[in-house]
């Protein structure tokens, strides 16, 4: 039988703790909004609806569009830290067909009890004085 010198042995037993670590470090890094205690989804056909979250819920926000014909959603300013955005808006295409449409999606976590109004504007961000295409904006309100 092989006898590991202690040094050897301790780093042979802590293989299990770090890889246990990593997987959770993975496994919340991947999670997006779902790793929240409760998560709320809203689409195009949710606007100008309001919302109640409590701290700490997630609010996920799913537009579609297809930034290959120029339009993308642009997100009004909003102020205040009742809702936090959580990563950086991602896009999804329905398809893998060359200029499919899909779906931009918004993350945000409810960090503080108040009320915010999120806004978009689907347009083209180099044509400065046209109007948006469309809208979409969302009242939020956070309890404790």
């Amino acid at each position: 039988m092989l006898h590991f010198p202690e040094k050897l042995e301790n780093q042979k037993n802590m293989r299990h703790p770090i890889f246990f670590l990593s997987f959770l470090l993975t496994l919340f890094l991947f999670s997006g909004c779902a790793g929240a205690t409760s998560v709320v989804q809203l689409a195009e056909e949710d606007n100008d609806r309001t919302i109640t979250l409590k701290v700490g819920d997630s609010l996920e926000i799913v537009l579609g569009g297809n930034p290959t014909t120029g339009y993308l959603w642009e997100m009004g300013p909003w102020y205040g830290k009742v809702m936090v955005q959580v990563g950086e808006v991602a896009y999804k295409a329905e398809s893998n067909a060359m200029g499919a449409g899909g779906h931009f999606t918004f993350c945000f976590k409810a960090a503080a009890k108040g009320k915010a109004d999120l806004r978009w504007s689907h347009r083209r961000p180099f044509e400065k004085k046209v109007a948006p295409v469309k809208t979409f904006q969302v009242h939020v309100v956070v309890s404790e």
